[in-house]
């Protein structure tokens, strides 16, 4: 067998998982890997592609098949983009940025998290750097409406083409890793985006600086109104 680089013998999400498992520290492998109570929806979210089947169609002409798809008026490679993850410095130094850039390379877009640990106009010039790419940013519904204005006019002016609101989280579920790990952020991270240094956020517990800031009094009448009063940008839900 050919002596491949660990990187080369990525070559499915079980592979990275794996790999990343044994190099993360516990908290850090459960924050990622983890969902609240007995996280029934974690596992539909894999076993739902279990109940797909492929079709198969003999004697087609394949040469010229192509998986490109249209998001945003701009072509991508294949139909899948990024969703918004937070905290993505945990894993690389370089973060979301890596991220952005990866996603540019392969030619698909890229959603930012609110708790990205760059900024949106960082992580868009990182991933414009190596090529074509579109961004959303992910917002919640926030205590600090004038904070919340903020991100959106920040995303808008970065020129991300959406708003990608959280609408499932009044309330942030129990997550019974972080309270067994005492989850905390690593020391030297910051989250621009909430205006937030790592002194700030380490004061916290994850499900106390959430419940901190986000609002539980959203609902469509008040939210997506006001949404739509602050920015031109798509509002996905």
């Amino acid at each position: 067998m050919v002596d491949q680089s660990p990187r080369e013998m990525m070559l499915c999400i079980e592979d990275i998982k794996s790999a990343a498992g044994h190099r993360l520290p516990a908290s850090t492998r459960d924050f990622y890997n983890s969902g609240s109570t007995d996280q029934v929806t974690v596992t539909e979210n894999s076993t739902a592609y279990g109940k797909y089947r492929l079709r198969p169609r003999v004697l087609v002409d394949v040469s010229n098949t192509d998986t490109s798809t249209s998001v945003f008026g701009q072509k991508i490679a294949f139909p899948l983009c990024v969703a918004p993850a937070g905290i993505q410095a945990m894993a690389h130094p370089d973060g979301e940025l890596a991220t952005s850039r990866a996603c540019a390379k392969r030619r698909i877009h890229m959603a930012v998290s609110s708790f990205a640990n760059y900024s949106v106009e960082d992580i868009r010039a990182a991933g414009l750097d190596k090529g074509p790419i579109e961004h959303t940013m992910q917002i919640y519904t926030m205590q600090d409406r004038a904070k919340q204005e903020r991100i959106i006019k920040r995303a808008e002016v970065a020129g991300c083409v959406a708003i990608f609101l959280t609408a499932d989280s009044p309330v942030l579920g129990v997550r019974y890793s972080e309270h067994r790990n005492d989850f905390r952020t690593p020391e030297g991270l910051h989250f621009p985006m909430l205006e937030k240094t790592s002194e700030m956020i380490r004061a916290e517990t994850h499900e106390g600086g959430f419940t901190g800031f986000n609002s539980r009094s959203h609902s469509w009448a008040r939210e997506i109104p006001w949404l739509r009063s602050m920015t031109k940008m798509q509002i996905w839900i």
